[in-house]
């Protein structure tokens, strides 16, 4: 899992704790972040924020300063736990006299835990989240476009189209290139997926709404959310059913996936009219 950095600068330790005492510490740096520590001896570990205990007080773990050969306890036993763990003195007494004076000055040493650190996936993936769908829809669609274009390698398709799709449906950006591969090629998926009962939609209807939506886009001039809406709607009024048992046949047939970031309209619009009803052809054929 790869967690967003959201500042991209160097700032001295000083500076982050004047920042984060003031409560201004979201500025500098937010759950999930990291930044280098150079130790004493020339090596490098990493420290991640792991969350804010308060506005004016936040909480670093140490990523990586424990080798494997660091384990809880020299016997299987792990007797003692970790207070009497090898893992925990190698910390206390091997990385932490290492860490640089600065840090050491500028930071409140002793409130170092006794305790494990509990590295909460989950909570910091729903940080990310909420970072993410934070961001002006202008900075998400920048960060977002080299994980769309590991996938969607053709560049008519407009990156930042995609983006405006994902930015409230991604938690974090590696998840990015399986949600949006349908673009660039339509993957193999079988009649089954056109059946969707709360749709009320089935092999047999989905191929009649195909059918029957193929002239109406073949009509369309100006090929927008709005004309491929309308002509969805207007479908779903003369067959005098809800617009899902539209939307969903004309979804699976651009998409071929059940689950994608973004409807019927924004897919077909950011594929094109022609891919569009190419791939509305390729469903028909499924469905004969």
């Amino acid at each position: 899992m790869q967690l967003i950095t959201t500042r991209n600068k160097e700032i001295s330790f000083v500076e982050l704790k004047k920042a984060i005492s003031s409560g201004n510490g979201l500025e500098l740096i937010r759950p999930g972040d990291k930044f280098a520590i150079e130790l004493k001896n020339g090596e490098l570990v990493n420290a991640v924020c792991g969350g804010y205990v308060n506005e004016k007080r936040a909480r670093f773990v140490l990523e990586d300063c424990l080798a494997d050969k660091w384990r809880m306890n020299d016997t299987p036993t792990n007797k003692g736990g970790y207070l009497k763990s090898e893992g925990r003195r190698h910390v206390l007494e091997d990385i932490l006299p290492l860490f640089p004076d600065e840090l050491a000055e500028a930071f409140d040493m002793s409130r170092i835990s006794k305790s494990p650190a509990i590295f909460n996936i989950e909570k910091l993936t729903y940080f990310n989240s909420e970072y993410i769908r934070a961001m002006s829809a202008e900075e998400f669609a920048k960060v977002a476009e080299p994980f769309i274009r590991r996938s969607v390698k053709n560049e008519k398709y407009d990156a930042a189209a995609i983006a405006a799709l994902l930015q409230q449906r991604t938690e974090v950006l590696t998840d990015i290139p399986e949600k949006v591969d349908f673009f660039d090629e339509l993957p193999e998926y079988g009649a089954e997926l056109f059946v969707h009962k709360k749709s009320k939609s089935d092999e047999a209807s989905s191929k009649a709404v195909l059918e029957q939506i193929v002239p109406v886009f073949e009509s369309i001039t100006d090929w927008n959310d709005e004309n491929i809406m309308a002509a969805m709607v207007g479908l779903a009024e003369r067959m005098e059913a809800k617009n899902a048992k539209v939307m969903w046949p004309v979804r699976i047939a651009a998409a071929g996936k059940a689950v994608t970031p973004g409807g019927a309209v924004e897919i077909c619009r950011i594929l094109g009219k022609d891919e569009t009803l190419r791939r509305i052809h390729v469903a028909l054929e499924k469905l004969a």
